[in-house]
């Protein structure tokens, strides 16, 4: 079903001329999932109870993406409006959308075309298309497709729900999806890119998904063979889902004041036993742990995490969630830029911020501050109570190492040890070597490990990152040693000959299921 992948139509085609400014900076500030959580937007505020995402793909490159929803539709006078830069001549209270560029520097950030379809009921279905050349001429050309091709395509795309009416949005000739030809790169990315959208628009879009509103796939279609795989449906994850915090008063609801208006934000301590919860930092923006401000208009969320430059982000405060709401109140203090990720408070609202009280007017802002240092004290007993690591110095992903940190913790009383691979006698798998602080990898049975094999491909110095922190995590113990007495030494010499004895193991179990090209498992004799 290559038509997915749409053209330009035929015709002269309008321009439509924005300001020259605006258009220099179109979507500078998106990423794919950013862009991709903008256009839904759309789909959202027009109730949409379905939108699938779709990667249009064959088996060298993404050709393109695709937005598809069963929303009320655009007709003639809408989509034309939708197509034009600052379009919109007034927005409704409570709608996400306020420059009049959010479709347009969505798509055009992540393709150099965008085609958008729609059709209302009781309208003719309209198609329009757009170019990224003419948007950088600071002169945009809008093309109109003929009406028989809008609703062909229609009756092209393939979804599980009705398209009686709603729209697609089209985006081809993409700007930074993979394209090098390597069936294992476009897997990879693809797989990468899922796990991104997933994540953030789980995030983003939590409220709206919790509710029921509306439901969020994400799939691949596959134009050589015209079909798709199956459907990824977004789960969402709610920053401030989990068991009662301890912190005495929280949650609760804050009211200040600025010019006259009242407003409420929720103020929320995560329990100090919750770090480990996938939902503790949602991954969206601005902040790597999330503390600080959870930002929110009409349900979507704006901002997970960070301050503001209301006070700055310490160890101390990472428990703290603070939902706020942004209302037609509040809009002219809390300002948002056109890719919505970045909110600035004025000064005036800053102030308001650190007089609120909570609602029974007991607790002010600095006892926010307070409950979660005090949370945060009892997260570190309880990680003094607990078996520490050895941290690594080197040859593991700063990811796993940050992960060590945050679930275990490290033993500040010992070295740092590092990770290396080299050539071992083969009757070791791996060697722990305390007095060095250094934990070998043997070269000689590299291929076992990191599953390479002939491939030829360079492996760099943080290989095998799953089976290099299980053997870590397996010598936490023997690395903290002062003393490499007999006994212990002995003991490492029983845990190498099950590990040989796994290693070859392996080997033939691999041979079994057709999974090894490298001939026989090989002897075991190694001394």
């Amino acid at each position: 079903m290559s038509k997915l992948v749409s053209g330009q139509p035929d015709g002269e085609g309008v321009h439509v001329a924005p300001d020259p400014r605006l258009v220099s900076a179109i979507g500078s500030g998106h990423k794919l999932e950013t862009a991709v959580a903008d256009i839904l937007d759309n789909s959202i505020e027009f109730d949409a109870k379905n939108v699938l995402v779709r990667f249009l793909i064959d088996e060298e490159s993404v050709k393109g993406l695709m937005i598809i929803d069963d929303g009320t539709g655009m007709n003639e006078a809408d989509i034309d409006k939708a197509m034009k830069y600052g379009g919109q001549d007034r927005y409704e209270s409570g709608s996400l959308g306020h420059f009049g560029v959010g479709l347009k520097a969505s798509a055009m950030s992540q393709g150099d075309e965008m085609s958008v379809f729609s059709k209302r009921r009781g309208y003719v279905a309209q198609g329009r298309w757009m170019s990224r050349e003419s948007v950088d001429a600071a002169d945009p050309l809008v093309k109109s497709y003929r009406l028989d091709e809008v609703q062909s395509y229609f009756d092209e795309v393939s979804t599980d729900f009705d398209l009686e009416h709603g729209t697609i949005v089209v985006i081809t000739r993409p700007r930074n999806f993979v394209s090098d030809g390597d069936p294992e790169e476009v897997q990879s990315w693809l797989s990468s890119s899922i796990d991104k959208l997933d994540r953030h628009l789980g995030g983003i879009h939590h409220r709206v998904l919790e509710a029921g509103r509306t439901a969020i796939q994400i799939d691949q279609y596959d134009i050589e063979y015209e079909e798709s795989g199956s459907a990824l449906g977004i789960s969402p994850r709610n920053p401030f889902a989990h068991e009662r915090s301890r912190a005495e008063g929280f949650p609760t609801t804050y009211v200040g004041s600025i010019d006259g208006h009242d407003f409420e934000f929720q103020v929320d301590i995560w329990p100090s036993s919750g770090t480990r919860e996938d939902n503790f930092v949602i991954g969206v923006n601005n902040s790597d742990d999330g503390q600080g401000f959870y930002i929110y208009r009409s349900n979507r969320l704006l901002q997970a995490g960070g301050w503001n430059e209301l006070i700055g982000p310490s160890v101390e405060r990472r428990f703290i969630r603070i939902a706020l709401e942004v209302d037609d109140i509040l809009e002219g203090y809390v300002r948002m830029n056109p890719e919505k990720n970045g909110i600035e408070f004025t000064g005036p609202f800053r102030q308001a911020l650190k007089k609120a009280r909570s609602r029974d007017g007991r607790l002010g802002f600095d006892d926010i501050l307070l409950a979660s240092a005090t949370t945060q004290s009892v997260a570190k007993s309880r990680t003094r109570q607990e078996k520490l690591i050895v941290k690594p110095e080197s040859g593991l992903d700063r990811r796993i190492v940050d992960a060590m940190s945050e679930q275990i913790g490290f033993d500040d009383e010992h070295s740092p040890v590092r990770i290396v691979w080299e050539r071992l006698t083969p009757a070791r798998v791996f060697e722990v070597l305390p007095s060095e602080r250094k934990l070998i990898l043997n070269n000689f049975y590299h291929d076992d490990l990191t599953k390479l094999g002939k491939s030829g491909k360079p492996a760099g110095s943080k290989q095998a990152p799953l089976i290099t922190t299980l053997i870590y995590l397996l010598a936490r113990q023997d690395l903290e040693r002062t003393v490499e007495g007999a006994k212990w030494r002995s003991e490492q010499d029983a845990i190498q000959r099950v590990m040989v004895e796994a290693i070859y193991a392996q080997r033939e179990w691999e041979l079994r299921m057709g999974l090894s090209a490298d001939g026989p498992a090989g002897s075991k004799n190694v001394q």
